[in-house]
């Protein structure tokens, strides 16, 4: 049975959501956030997760932060994450989890097994606010996904990730960071 955990990365508005949307046409999928805790915890205070502006982003991960420097909160949560998903009480083959820091994505290669994918477009205008989303080109990734065409080309490419990638396994890791761009497809 195929149970795949993914490390998801790009920057705002590049398509993590719409790739992990697409993606669910052809599998399974869980998706939840690094910051997914945190957001929850401001949720209770008033403090709206629909509107992302650049100041609620800094105050997200300046938050994640102190959360991780305290008792390392925010790792403990994903890691319950996947271990109910490996336990299959989350029912899904596929767990995408989105991380933006570097180390933490490392660190969650190596507890989880993870293979990672950046998703970016080269339309959207970089976030440089907070560290989090400033340094989230700064690691090597498994995958890449170049989203520099349309939501067509995208769902395209989620497709051929499932079947070729999840499902086939035959890209060979030699081609580190295999790269899918949205455009050929």
């Amino acid at each position: 049975m195929i149970k795949k955990v993914y490390v998801t990365n790009g920057s705002a508005q590049n398509g993590k959501d719409s790739f992990s949307e697409f993606l669910k046409r052809y599998i399974s999928v869980y998706k939840y956030s690094s910051i997914d805790l945190v957001k929850e915890m401001f949720e209770t205070i008033g403090i709206n997760k629909d509107n992302k502006t650049e100041k609620k982003r800094k105050l997200w991960s300046d938050t994640k932060d102190m959360l991780t420097q305290y008792d390392d909160i925010p790792f403990k949560d994903i890691l319950s994450i996947v271990e109910d998903f490996k336990n299959n009480k989350i029912e899904t083959k596929v767990l995408l989890i989105d991380i933006r820091e570097p180390e933490e994505i490392a660190r969650a290669v190596e507890t989880f097994g993870a293979e990672t994918i950046l998703i970016r477009n080269p339309n959207v205008r970089k976030i440089e606010s907070n560290h989090a989303d400033a340094n989230v080109e700064n690691y090597e990734y498994d995958y890449i996904i170049e989203n520099d065409g349309t939501l067509e080309q995208l769902n395209k490419v989620a497709k051929m990730f499932c079947y070729d990638i999840i499902y086939g396994e035959h890209i060979s890791k030699k081609y580190k960071p295999f790269v899918l761009r949205c455009s050929n497809y």
